[in-house]
This record gives structure tokens, C-alpha cells and sequence, in this order.
């Protein structure tokens, strides 16, 4: 059917079924907004292909077919830039900007210079060179004044136009821009790259760059490069153009892909604004910067300040600090230098950080090791600036704020709550063993009678009989429990996490005031909680329980008592509101430890139970929170 065309039909049609590709790649590589879906895009490509294959004269250097040809090449041909990609200064700090604006003020006279502002793109620099509309040519920087012929391999990068979108066209229009892989692209490269069993590519930044310098431009194809244009070079014929930022719009008007970060701001206090915003929206954004690059906007300025070395005085990057990551130590391994220095290495599940892919980091000395208190298994926060060696810098404990209705300052209340938990009692530690028949009570029992888990540990059935309500059912589990080696090693990785308590001799038996006497709590009291009012109890010799009956020595009552207070009053039991509690409690007061009600009403408020040790430095933990009956489970490890 393509045949019956005259020539001057199928060269419509072609150009039209170009032109109508072009915008299909506009929108789709360069607004990330796809007109059609791929059936209509392969569609209308195969149309083309079917029409050059009839009229192969018709073929042109801008058709998309011609994205992907050429052989293989044995090397590439040099070029030689028009005008010098030159490098830019940096800053690193404040002052060093400060000191930057200053110089272009003074120069220029001007207190409130205004300058273009964009983003510093990681990724290649190349130079793009258009004759009346058509790309013929496209360079890598190189060493500034000479380049690589890459032309075969730009063509295959869809965001790249072929013709230029003008009625028109300037003679000659070079464009300065950077060749670089957006973050998806990349991870879904070296999935690609794992399945084949091929090598991993370090970083975006890497893969781009050898994915551009193929000498077989049809390896090049099939990797997913993108393109940012961020000025001009040489140009004849084109509009007048009097400022960096009309320069890119002018580049957005003719179907380049621009950011859409770019500004213009007065003075350096714009300046500053601007990189404080994109230093914030740096870990969003969907490739990968290293700063922001500040440019005087006003080309006759530009001119006016000129160069100085192989830098322009018109312009400066503004690089971020070092780049951190967080990722999990898989071990720690140790490396002996000439000299015989010792420096330990965490060896890390591989994180992309700093511009390149860690595996290794320092952790300096030992001591420096013991200070940051780095185990294997623990999740770390992991820097690396330019060609530095990465470091691991501190355990990563914000890493709670990632999981879902949680935040940074909600997180930081969780840590600080894991944290605290780790200073408790004995006795809430033996009930947290979760030993079977051995209760809250028991475990006070248990606590008081032997004062130390070593010696709870290893005692004997006639040793466990001794301890208050502790008979032969209880004994043989407490024993049983002790003689299972895992258990064991739950509690040692537990104290080596930090878990501690008071310890004394043993044999405390409920002497004082309130020694062996059972209370009951009903009601709201005025100035304490049930919970405060238990521990003062239990802290003078007595027991709390939860019914009344005729070995009840005392009811504390408060507000809206209710029904135990009626059983209180039928059975002849002494009634105390919290004033009378309190004056029995004063007479243990002397022979006992003084106790905050504060840190009681805290120490009584949660009480945890291990759950489950997943490994020596992770453990999972549930607590539940008595006083509004939420039980939670937490995964903490060492810190």
C-alpha cells in the first residue's frame, strides 16, 4: 500500500508521521506527561519504518528510526569545542558565597545583583550542536577544549530533539547540558544487570557516563539516559537573547527538557534561600544533584566580570555538605595498615550514598568503635563526601519515623521510652521472663528473697520452697525454665543491651508497717494513682489484691468506690480514704527507702515481656500500658 504513494505523498506523510512522533517523546521523555500509551506510540513507529522501507531516499538524519543505527566504533573521533566548557568554582561553605557576592558586587557596582539559580545536575557534560534546526553533532566535555565525538550514541536518548521545534531555526545553536540517569531508571538497570548476572553499576552518575562512551551506540539504546539542557555555546542567527534565563526559556520553547527548578534571585540572601529550599527537596527529587550553581543573569555582566583561570567570575557552585544514608552493618571486620594499626571496618548492606555505592566503612579505632557502640546487625547512618572514605557517623535511631503515623519527634519519644525501660526492677524483669505459674506477685516474692538473678538462677527446689507462695508446681518451673540454655542467653543479651536493675543480698522478707497485710484499691484517689498507691504498698511489706474477702486487712477507697467498698463495710474490713493510707505509711517510713511517687507512677506504668530474641543484638519486645490498656509490640536493638 506504501508503494502506491507518489514521492511527494509518502514525503508528507513522513514528515508528518515524524513530527507527530517528536511530540509523542516531548511529552513523554521531557514532560514525563504521555500523550498516548505504547500500542498507539509502536503503532505509528511502524507506519514510519514501513513507509522509509519503501522510500528508503526519504530517510533523514532526524527521523526516530535513526535514534538506534550506526556500527560499532573503534574509538572516537575528537572534537573541538566552538567555545571552552569551562569548570566553575565551588563554595562549601556560608562565608565562601558571601564572599563571592561581594566580588560580583563590588565589580559591578551594585549591591542587589540579580542571578539565575538552578540546580547542579551529577551526571556528564555535553555540548549539542544544531545547523539550521538539525542535530549534527554532540560532544562530551573533556578536558574543556576538546571532546569526544558521542553523536551516534546522543541519538539514541529520546529527550534529545533531532529537528528543533522553530519555524526558524538559527544556522548554528550549541547547547550545553548534561547527560545523566534518573534514580528509577537506574535501580530498574541494575535489577536488570542482577538477573543477568552481569555487574552492578556504582551509581547513576557512573552508569550514565558508561553508557554514553558504548562504542556500539545499540548498548547505548538500551539504557534509559536523559538529558537536561542548562545553557547555550556558540550561536548564529538565533533571537536576541540578553540574560541566562531568557537563554532557558528560549531552550524550553524549542522542545528541550529544562528544570523546572530554575530562578532568579537578588543578593545573596536569595542566594541562601535558594539552597536551603533545594537542600531540602534534594532526597525527593528524581536524579541526583550535588549543589545548586548560581549564575549572574545579565550576560553584558557576565561579560563585564569575565574569567579568571579556567573558571568563570560570573558564576559558582554552591556544593551540598556530605551526603548520608542509613543501612545495616553485616559485620565488623578489622584491617592492619603497613604500619601495624589496626582499624576496624563495618562491612554494610550496600547503600547508595554520596554519588557511589558503600559496602565498606570506617568505624576509625576502637575506642572510637566502643563510643559509637556498634554492633552487628544495628542500623547505621552512613556519610560519604566526594572522594572521602565513607564513615559510619552514629547509630540510625530516627529510622522508627519511617513507619507508617509515625514522625521524627514521635519516634524520638519511642527510642527515649525503649531507653528508660532498660533501667527497671528485678522483679519486674523476673515477671517479664514470663516463667509459667510465676505471676506479678510471685516475681516481687521471688525478687525480695533472693536479690540477685544469678542466685535465682542457680537455686535449688528446696531453696525456691523457701520463698513466700512459691510451692512444688512453681518450683519445677522456675527450675525448668533456668536449665533451658536459650532462655539463658535471652537474659545475657538482654543485660548486654543495657537492661539493669537494683541488686542486694537476698532474704528481704516482708518486714515494716505493712508486712504481709492485703489491701484492696477502689476508687478514684485525690492525689495519686491506684498504680502509685500499689508500689508505696508493696514497697512497705503489704500486698495488693483485686476482691475483697474476710483476709483483707484494709480497703483504700477513693471516688466512686462502688461495690468493694459496700463488701468492705458488710464484712468488717478497715476502711482508709488515701490521708489515712498515707499515715500508715509513715510508719514504714523510717525503715524504708524513701520513694518518689513520681518515679513510681512511672516505673508502674508499663510493664514489658519478652516476645521473642531474633538474634544477639535484636530483640522483640511487647509492653503494656496498664493505665490505658494498650498493649504494643516494639523491635529495638542495641544502641
Amino acid at each position: 500500500m506504501a508503494n502506491a504513494l507518489s514521492i511527494d505523498q509518502a514525503s508528507a506523510e513522513i514528515s508528518a508521521l515524524k513530527q507527530q512522533l517528536s511530540e509523542y517523546d516531548y511529552h513523554y521523555y521531557v514532560l514525563d506527561a504521555p500523550l498516548v500509551s505504547d500500542n498507539e506510540y509502536d503503532g505509528v513507529y511502524r507506519a514510519l519504518i514501513a513507509l522509509e522501507s519503501a522510500y528508503p531516499e526519504l530517510v533523514s538524519p532526524d527521523s526516530p528510526s535513526q535514534r538506534v543505527g550506526g556500527s560499532a566504533s573503534s574509538a572516537f573521533d575528537s572534537v573541538q569545542h566552538r567555545q571552552a566548557m569551562l569548570s566553575l568554582n565551588n563554595a562549601f561553605a556560608d562565608h565562601e558565597l558571601i564572599a563571592f557576592d561581594k566580588r560580583i558586587t563590588e565589580t559591578l557596582d551594585n549591591s542587589q545583583v540579580e542571578y539565575a539559580v538552578e540546580p547542579k545536575f551529577d551526571g556528564l557534560a555535553i555540548t549539542l550542536t544544531y545547523e539550521y534546526g538539525l542535530f549534527v553533532q554532540g560532544a562530551t566535555r573533556g578536558d574543556g577544549y576538546t571532546g569526544e565525538n558521542v553523536t551516534h550514541n546522543l541519538r539514541t536518548i529520546r529527550a534529545i530533539p533531532m529537528r528543533l521545534k522553530s519555524d526558524k531555526p538559527p544556522a548554528l545553536l550549541e547547547v550545553r547540558g548534561e547527560v545523566l540517569m534518573l534514580k528509577r531508571d537506574f535501580e530498574r538497570l541494575n535489577q536488570t544487570q542482577e538477573k543477568l548476572g552481569s555487574k552492578l553499576f556504582a551509581n547513576p552518575r557512573n552508569a550514565a557516563a558508561g553508557s554514553l562512551r558504548q562504542l556500539d551506540p545499540r548498548i547505548t539504546a538500551t539504557r534509559p539516559l536523559h538529558f537536561f539542557a542548562y545553557g547555550l555555546g556558540e550561536t548564529m542567527g538565533a533571537p536576541s537573547i540578553q540574560s541566562h534565563s531568557q537563554a532557558m526559556q528560549y531552550l524550553a520553547d524549542l522542545h528541550f527538557p529544562v528544570s523546572d527548578l530554575r530562578d532568579v534571585k537578588h543578593g545573596v540572601s536569595g542566594l541562601l534561600e535558594y539552597y536551603k529550599s533545594i537542600g531540602e527537596q534534594r532526597s525527593s527529587l528524581p536524579f541526583d544533584i550535588d549543589g545548586v550553581v548560581y549564575k549572574v543573569n545579565a550576560f553584558d555582566q557576565q561579560n563585564t566580570l569575565g574569567f579568571v583561570s579556567r573558571a568563570p567570575r560570573w558564576a559558582i557552585a554552591h556544593k551540598f555538605p556530605a551526603e548520608e544514608a542509613t543501612t545495616i552493618v553485616e559485620d565488623i571486620t578489622v584491617q592492619v595498615g603497613r604500619t601495624g594499626a589496626i582499624t576496624p571496618v563495618a562491612r554494610l548492606k550496600p547503600v547508595f550514598v554520596g554519588g557511589v555505592t558503600v559496602t565498606n566503612a570506617t568505624l576509625h579505632n576502637e575506642d572510637e568503635l566502643r563510643r559509637k557502640d556498634i554492633y552487628i546487625g544495628d542500623t547505621v547512618v552512613v556519610r560519604r563526601a566526594g572522594d572521602v572514605i565513607p564513615e559510619v557517623v552514629h547509630l540510625d535511631v530516627t529510622t522508627i519515623a519511617n513507619l507508617e503515623r509515625m514522625a521524627q519527634k514521635s519516634a524520638q519519644n519511642v527510642i527515649d521510652a525503649i531507653n528508660k525501660s532498660k533501667q527497671t526492677t528485678l522483679a519486674r524483669f523476673i515477671y517479664a521472663l514470663g516463667i509459667r505459674n510465676v505471676g506479678e506477685a510471685t516475681a516481687k516474692d521471688l525478687a525480695k528473697h533472693f536479690g540477685r538473678l544469678d542466685t535465682l538462677m542457680t537455686a535449688t527446689t528446696d531453696q525456691l520452697l523457701q520463698v513466700n507462695d512459691v510451692g512444688p508446681i512453681v518450683a519445677e518451673a522456675i527450675l525448668q525454665f533456668f536449665a533451658e540454655p536459650h532462655n539463658v542467653e535471652v537474659m545475657q543479651s538482654m543485660r548486654r543491651q543495657g537492661v539493669t536493675w537494683p541488686e542486694h543480698d537476698g532474704k528481704q522478707a516482708n518486714t515494716g508497717a505493712l508486712n504481709n497485710q492485703t489491701f484492696v484499691l477502689t476508687g478514684t484517689l485525690p492525689t495519686m494513682s491506684r498504680d502509685a498507691a500499689k508500689s508505696l504498698i508493696e514497697a512497705a511489706g503489704g500486698k495488693v489484691s483485686g476482691s475483697v474477702s474476710k483476709k483483707t486487712h484494709y480497703v483504700v477507697a477513693g471516688a466512686d468506690a462502688g461495690s468493694k467498698l459496700e463488701n468492705a463495710q458488710k464484712l468488717g474490713v478497715s476502711v482508709l480514704d488515701e490521708a489515712g493510707l498515707i499515715a500508715l505509711l509513715a510508719e514504714h517510713a523510717n525503715s524504708q527507702p524513701e520513694v518518689s511517687l513520681s518515679e513510681t507512677e512511672e516505673e508502674t506504668h508499663v510493664a514489658t515481656n519478652i516476645v521473642n530474641v531474633e538474634s544477639d543484638d535484636e530483640i522483640t519486645i511487647s509492653t503494656h500500658d496498664f493505665m490505658n490498656n494498650n498493649p504494643q509490640k516494639t523491635l529495638f536493638q542495641e544502641d
